[in-house]
């Protein structure tokens, strides 16, 4: 049993990280009876992965037993209300691109809808070409994946948004973001290569993550040592969760995970 948004083909995945149960206030007190009920139907296998440490589903898998809970990277995130210091090296890129700014050279800006439409075959054009270079598929590889979010930009605009820097009249970088009450979510981007000394996504990034008022900046999920914490102030602990049909095979798991974890203290020793 995979939740929504994950378990189907990536093309059609939307939003696949951080996915919980759905609880209302007040009502937590009864994921046990929700635990003996999916017990008494048959035990299902269930997997989810990114998920936050404070997730609905993380309780109802410990009162329904037979669950390996493993840490699977970080959430990474900028609020304004928290302080951050950039790196030397970024610092020096953003003050460069501010000069370009203030001499009209280079422009931030977010889309309108219909902007944001006419553009979405450069954003596309762009995150393939750099995953092409990279023997992937790229995300926008799919149809469907291209005919919902066109889809959502017209019909859902409230919740989506793209960014684009241009520098010197060119398109250098553009951002597509998801929006949900607390958060912009960063969920694609392409860049332009002849601006690359200028690092265009990365003072995307710091342009768009400071034009945050109400809202918290959200880069998703990343491991342990990533780029994206260059540009946060937060980070979550994020977990993949497994919960087993039976014992036998909730056994197994569990010495599949010593096994892993002995040789990877082999290897450190």
């Amino acid at each position: 049993m995979f939740p929504l948004g994950q378990g189907e083909a990536e093309a059609c995945e939307v939003a696949s990280e951080f996915v919980d149960l759905l609880i209302a206030p007040g009502w937590s007190q009864l994921l046990p009876d929700l635990a003996r009920l999916i017990a008494s139907s048959g035990r299902p296998r269930i997997k989810w992965r990114a998920v936050n440490s404070g997730a609905n589903i993380l309780q109802l898998a410990h009162a329904l037993g037979h669950s390996v809970v493993q840490a699977s990277g970080y959430r990474y995130l900028y609020s304004s209300e928290h302080g951050f210091k950039l790196s030397s090296q970024l610092e020096r890129k953003w003050q460069k691109i501010v000069r370009y700014e203030s001499k009209k050279r280079a422009h931030f800006y977010w889309l309108d809808k219909q902007d944001a439409c006419d553009l979405w075959p450069e954003l596309k054009r762009l995150h393939q070409l750099r995953w092409s270079r990279k023997g992937k598929p790229g995300a926008f590889i799919s149809d469907v994946f291209n005919q919902f979010h066109q889809m959502l930009l017209l019909q859902q605009a409230d919740s989506c948004a793209m960014a684009v820097l241009k520098i010197d009249g060119e398109l250098a970088a553009i951002h597509y973001y998801l929006k949900s009450t607390d958060y912009m979510h960063f969920y694609q981007a392409g860049w332009a290569e002849p601006f690359s000394g200028f690092s265009p996504s990365a003072m995307l990034h710091l342009w768009a993550a400071r034009q945050m008022n109400n809202l918290a900046y959200d880069f998703m999920l990343g491991a342990a040592k990533s780029y994206k914490q260059d540009f946060c102030n937060q980070k979550q602990l994020c977990y993949q969760l497994d919960v087993y049909a039976d014992v036998v095979s909730y056994a197994l798991a569990i010495l599949r995970k010593l096994k892993r974890q002995a040789g990877r203290l082999k290897w450190l020793s």
